[in-house]
């Protein structure tokens, strides 16, 4: 592990040239009047309450971990100078929650929900290790393109040489066959479960103010007993990651009758977050989708705080008003 950590320091050493680089592009783009940084700064001061000076160092910092995100996914991970501080804990989360819920017996697998936080991919290659090694399956990512196909394109080679299988959002009825098929097979879905749906969606509280979340693909995934677990990547320095995770309620799950040892349902401390409740309306989404999704919610602001530059706040994510 020393040695881990020494390489680690030396690659570091080695990319503080373009640490630099990546800050002074950082900075310039941090006050050039483009709508990303608008929306960031305007985000930062509105939802976080930050000053003008914090606003803009919040502001260069979302920009330089744009740039790390790309370092530590293409540079990073092929040198082998990624570490996960926290590793051995997560695994021994996973395992004690695999045993509570027999997911070997049942050969089910886990609803994981992450967010545009960090490197996102970092968490679902810590995923994927852990499935095979317990003969769990894989992950299965489900992502929305990017709106450059450059980007799209860097991104699913990147998924390929990690060996995820990758579903891309579009045709409705093809993505549920797909994510039926996952699930039928063992397998885990992954959701980046913080994006903003173009027309409905479940309005719930974040940040002071209800913001629309997508809630289908949980909303499919619970109609099978899976187990669902918020999770994320937090960054150090460079390369150094801690991972943060909560076991979501799973009230569609019956009870276990056995006693496992005690585990850690959190990384960190929550509150679950406010749905809003349109008594006029009938909600299009189940009580335990609703449970789910106020705690994920609940649980990603918190995870936020703990390091509001590494969350995209350069998107209209409260755009949509509660229907």
């Amino acid at each position: 592990m020393y040695l881990k950590y020494l390489w680690w320091f030396l690659i570091n050493i080695l990319f503080m040239p373009l640490y630099m680089i990546l800050l002074v592009v950082a900075v310039l783009f941090s006050v050039l009047p483009i709508n990303p940084t608008r929306l960031c700064r305007a985000n930062i001061s509105k939802r976080y309450g930050a000053s003008f000076v914090k606003i803009w160092i919040l502001t260069v910092g979302v920009y330089l971990n744009y740039g790390l995100y790309f370092v530590e996914a293409f540079l990073f991970w092929r040198l082998g100078a990624v570490i996960v501080t926290n590793e051995t804990n997560y695994n021994e989360f996973l395992d004690q929650v695999a045993k509570r819920y027999r997911m070997h017996e049942r050969k089910q697998g886990f609803l994981f929900l992450g967010a545009h936080y960090c490197v996102i991919e970092q968490i679902g290659d810590m995923m994927n290790r852990f499935l095979r090694s317990r003969n769990l399956g894989e992950v299965n990512v489900l992502y929305k393109p990017a709106k450059l196909p450059i980007l799209t394109w860097f991104l699913d080679a990147y998924r390929r040489s990690r060996r995820f299988s990758a579903i891309a959002t579009g045709d409705s009825l093809r993505v549920r066959a797909a994510i039926e098929k996952c699930f039928q097979t063992g397998n885990s879905l992954a959701l980046v479960a913080d994006q903003k749906p173009k027309k409905g969606g479940i309005f719930l509280k974040f940040f002071g103010e209800f913001a629309g979340f997508p809630f289908l693909g949980v909303q499919q995934g619970l109609e099978h007993p899976v187990v669902c677990v918020a999770n994320t990547a937090r960054r150090f320095l460079p390369g150094l990651f801690r991972l943060e995770y909560a076991l979501l309620p799973n009230g569609h799950l019956k009870k276990p009758q056995f006693e496992v040892d005690q585990i850690s349902l959190s990384s960190i401390e929550f509150e679950p977050s406010k749905v809003f409740d349109n008594n006029d309306t009938k909600a299009p989404y189940t009580e335990d989708v609703e449970r789910v999704m106020s705690h994920y919610v609940g649980w990603l602001e918190a995870v936020i705080k703990l390091s509001p530059a590494q969350w995209c706040w350069d998107y209209r994510k409260w755009s949509r008003r509660p229907e």
